[in-house]
């Protein structure tokens, strides 16, 4: 029985519970952001293309998020670097508007929430970005419980 308990501790030890490995950013994580992004929880969805942040749909029925004035093709950001805030955060560098602020038109340097964040969804790696109160992750990090609130 003593044989027996040993065992069974050193089997435990040898096997650790796996936890989720968050990655460092991507060595250049101005282009890492290149593509389709979407609200989480929200119906808003961005395009990148080489720091020029675009709305593609905006449709929430969030009441503080309705606030955004911008319209569909609305360019919301022009980031032209990130400042590193960790191996795993970055704020952005660069003219975002104020979103929230709906009586104010003109672009103003990129506020502290406005960042960019390496995470793991699920067991996949990502990436998370985020513009004043909206946090947006690519379709394949989305999990289904989230994804289903934009249908």
């Amino acid at each position: 029985m003593r044989n027996a308990n040993i065992f069974m501790a050193m089997a435990l030890v040898a096997s650790p519970a796996q936890a989720q490995t968050v990655p460092d950013l991507p060595a250049n994580p101005l282009k890492a952001i290149d593509g389709e992004w979407y609200g989480v929880d929200h119906k808003i969805k961005l395009s990148v293309a080489n720091g020029v942040v675009t709305i593609v749909e905006n449709d929430t029925a969030d009441p503080y998020l309705k606030k955004i004035a911008a319209p569909v093709g609305t360019v919301i950001a022009r980031i032209t670097g990130v400042e590193s805030t960790g191996p795993k955060s970055a704020r952005f560098v660069g003219q975002c508007l104020e979103l929230i602020d709906t009586s104010r038109s003109d672009t103003m340097a990129c506020p502290g929430h406005a960042f960019m964040q390496s995470a793991a969804y699920d067991g996949k790696p990502g990436l998370k970005i985020n513009f004043w109160t909206a946090a947006f992750l690519r379709k394949g990090n989305i999990p289904e419980y989230q994804w289903q609130y934009r249908k």
